[in-house]
């Protein structure tokens, strides 16, 4: 049986999400030490998924870094099926709304 780390991110509304997520690579907390390689190389794929802005730390994503960038590729594919940007016609009302509104 894997054992299940924490997984913790910030949602649109400014709050946080947490949730377990199975570890393979589950390591001991206690200063790991990584080749610059490895640093180097899941920096980079921090940086471009920027995983900083879902509030995960890099240290911790070292930890588990395949694990934790599944789990957040994961829930981004499910949240695209939520979340998706107005069509241009649903656009042009939601802007007539606004103005008649007074707020555009």
């Amino acid at each position: 049986m894997l054992p299940y780390i924490l997984i913790q991110y910030r949602t649109r509304d400014g709050g946080y999400q947490r949730f377990y997520g199975p570890c393979k690579n589950a390591r001991p907390l206690s200063a790991p030490r990584y080749a610059d390689e490895y640093i180097e190389h899941w920096a980079k794929v921090f940086l471009a998924e920027q995983l900083i802005e879902l509030g995960i730390v890099f240290e911790s994503f070292l930890i588990a870094p395949a694990e934790i960038l599944a789990a957040v590729l994961a829930e981004r594919e499910r949240l695209r099926d939520v979340f998706r940007p107005l069509l241009p016609r649903q656009e042009c009302v939601r802007q007539q709304l606004a103005f008649n509104n007074g707020e555009g």
